[in-house]
């Protein structure tokens, strides 16, 4: 007579199609973490590098270099158009003697939707070099602050994104 085993080895096909299954389940849900994951990577390096912010992040730094070189003495604010003209030495810190007057100036204005930067020789009035230096300008303003301070208030938009800046600089020499 054959006896029947009850000493099995191995795994039925049913613990095979549960266990598929809940492995299945686990796997669906770390791809869709893993896809989030990604699109919100992508939306933030986008947000970070898109043109707006890389404008804001340039014209910030620009106006903040180019106040601190500036003398101390004389800004040139304008009311009816977005103008600050503010004047500094070619040679560095010659600011102390009192013989001495800038002989370079450099403008930030706004023409249509563009911030500009234009740098010249304050004796001849020629502007020696002009730059872009943000797109996309909703709202800009200047303003002096005390005797050496300098704000300029900045709005961009492209549509997508819309980042306000305010850089407050003092004047140095």
């Amino acid at each position: 007579m054959n006896k029947i085993s009850t000493n099995r080895r191995g795994v039925t096909l049913m613990e095979l199609m549960v266990t598929m299954l809940i492995a299945s389940i686990v796997m669906l849900g770390a791809s869709v973490i893993i896809v989030d994951a990604h699109y919100s990577w992508n939306s933030m390096y986008e947000r970070i590098h898109g043109d707006v912010m890389s404008d804001a992040y340039f014209a910030r730094m620009r106006f903040d270099t180019m106040c601190r070189k500036a003398d101390g003495g004389d800004v040139r604010l304008d009311a009816d158009v977005p103008l600050l003209e503010v004047y500094y030495y070619s040679v560095p810190n010659v600011g102390d003697d009192p013989d001495l007057s800038p002989d370079l100036f450099v403008q930030f204005y706004l023409n249509g939707t563009e911030l500009i930067q234009d740098s010249g020789d304050i004796a001849t009035s020629t502007v020696t070099f002009s730059e872009v230096i943000a797109r996309n300008v909703v709202e800009l303003k200047f303003s002096a602050k005390g005797d050496r301070g300098a704000q300029m208030l900045l709005t961009l938009n492209n549509g997508e994104e819309s980042i306000t800046v305010t850089c407050g600089s003092v004047r140095h020499n």
